[in-house]
């Protein structure tokens, strides 16, 4: 390989996580930040480099032997994949700890799974899951009847419409016994739809 030297950066990157988790045991604050802050400095410069390694492929003075071209065309395209990605956690971390911003907008839970999201659902055990909102709706026998994957988790109330809509274009006919989330419009979209028998349930959201 040809070009600008790179540093490993992997034992400082390991201790200065070593000293957030010793940080946030004993609940020392000004600890905890410096911890961060030193973090931050790691990645940072880890993505200097990283950016500087992708300029260089793309304007050809890093350069590799012909049996390398392959690993280097993957190293390339995940280069493009995750500087954006880790430039978004760099953003959000500096707004949690140093600014107290625990509602940054788009935040970004996993390098590898983007997409994912948190989902909180009021239980005790595990008062917060990370994923996609799948919606799967079953009739009797346990037929599906149709199914969703949310970008972005609904509230559950509004829910209830389209599973309705859903059954009727199944059937022809909306369901006899129905189980959804309380709210005025559903009782009453059950109720004109022709469901007979109707269990609400009262939101987490």
């Amino acid at each position: 390989m040809v070009g600008g030297k790179l540093r490993k950066r992997m034992r400082a990157t390991t201790h200065r996580v070593l000293e957030i988790a010793r940080a946030a045991r004993s609940r020392a604050g000004e600890r905890l930040e410096q911890g961060y802050r030193r973090l931050l400095s790691t990645v940072r410069s880890t993505v200097r480099d990283a950016e500087r390694v992708r300029a260089e492929l793309a304007a050809g003075t890093r350069a590799a032997l012909s049996q390398h071209m392959l690993v280097v065309t993957r190293s390339q395209a995940q280069l493009e994949q995750f500087v954006p990605l880790v430039r978004r956690v760099v953003a959000q971390t500096r707004a949690r700890i140093f600014q107290n911003d625990t509602h940054y907008p788009d935040k970004l839970f996993s390098l590898f799974e983007p997409h994912t999201e948190a989902l909180r659902k009021g239980k005790a055990s595990t008062p917060t899951e990370f994923g996609k909102l799948l919606r799967v709706q079953e009739a009797e026998h346990q037929m599906v009847v149709d199914y969703q994957v949310y970008d972005r988790g609904p509230e559950d109330r509004t829910l209830l419409l389209p599973t309705i809509e859903a059954h009727l274009r199944a059937f022809g006919r909306a369901p006899h016994l129905l189980a959804g989330f309380w709210s005025t419009a559903n009782k009453r979209a059950a109720t004109e739809r022709g469901s007979k028998k109707c269990a609400f349930l009262r939101s987490a959201d």
